[in-house]
Formats: C-alpha cells, sequence, structure tokens
C-alpha cells in the first residue's frame, strides 16, 4: 500500500476489510482537521470518514461500528478528546461521508 501518510491504526472489520487511520493528509507537519479513515477493498482505497481533529485510534465495536479517538493531542486543552462513533457504509457505497457522531467527550 502507497501513497499514505501519518498512517497511526489498522483494523479490520468483520468481513476482513483493512481499514487505515491517517492523522494528518496532505500537510507535512500534524494538521487539525485533516485525519481520515480508509477502507481498503479490492477497487482501492474508499474514504469512510474526514475532516478528523488529530485522530489517534481506531477499532471496531461490538455493534459492528468505527470507534475512533479524536483530538488526541495537539493545540487545544487538555480536556478536549472525544470518541466519534463512525457508521460504515457497505463497500462501494456512494453515500456521503456524513457518518461520524461523537459519542462522548473524554471529560464527560
Amino acid at each position: 500500500m502507497t501513497g499514505l501518510t501519518t498512517v497511526l491504526g489498522v483494523a479490520f472489520d468483520a468481513e476482513g476489510y483493512m481499514y487505515i487511520l491517517e492523522n494528518t493528509t496532505g500537510n507535512p507537519f500534524p494538521t487539525p482537521f485533516t485525519g481520515k479513515v480508509l477502507r481498503v477493498t479490492d477497487n482501492g482505497l474508499e474514504e469512510i470518514a474526514t475532516g478528523l481533529f488529530l485522530p489517534t485510534a481506531l477499532t471496531f465495536g461490538p455493534d459492528g461500528a468505527l470507534y475512533v479517538s479524536n483530538v488526541g493531542f495537539g493545540p487545544p486543552p487538555v480536556g478536549l478528546g472525544q470518541i466519534v462513533r463512525i457508521t460504515v457504509p457497505p463497500v462501494g457505497s456512494s453515500e456521503g461521508l456524513d457518518r461520524a457522531k461523537l459519542v462522548f467527550n473524554i471529560n464527560d
């Protein structure tokens, strides 16, 4: 796999597809709101979520959703960390990228 930047993690869904977490894309230094989650398919990479704020980890929950730690580090004050729940669309879906939902703030 080539063309990736700042990969911080990978996870596999129940069907065996690999998901890649990129902390920053398109910039040489950590940049808020440029993180993304990609899925590897037979046709290449699919964007699953974009606009993440310096994400640091991902995992699948027992509900099949993808959970991402967002605001994992960087300029905001301590305590702004989040866990974001992402509903994963079917492979090859043309759905928009508006699938991420804040589950809770770390300080809640």
